[in-house]
């Protein structure tokens, strides 16, 4: 269960930071499909209901867009919190990988 903030705790917690840092650092960039809740919680041995609640709280943080029925996908303007992205600090930042190329923030004139 949650936090009276609504922050997940305990596994909920451990899953919540390790898919809001794979977002960051673009393992799942934005537009891709996560896994399915289902699929998921049988790869680590959670209930459904736990990966639920975790993707509820990265879609209510703006990190995925979840719908009923359809896949969760990375939202094509996911909050970058600790990659450093103008979207997040008014700034460019590092690239998210070494092997991906930098991207040009500033809109061409």
């Amino acid at each position: 269960m949650g936090t009276p903030s609504g922050r997940p705790q305990g596994l909920s917690r451990a899953l919540y930071e390790e898919l809001r840092a794979r977002i960051g650092d673009g393992t799942f960039a934005p537009g891709s499909t996560l896994p399915s809740t289902r699929a998921l919680a049988a790869e680590r041995g959670l209930s459904r209901t736990t990966v639920s609640t975790v993707y509820d709280q990265l879609a209510a943080d703006g990190f995925i867009d979840s719908r009923a029925g359809a896949a969760s996908r990375v939202a094509l303007e996911a909050h970058h919190t600790s990659c450093g992205h103008i979207d997040c600090q008014g700034q460019p930042g590092p690239p998210h990988g070494a092997s991906k190329p930098r991207i040009d923030h500033k809109a061409s004139d």
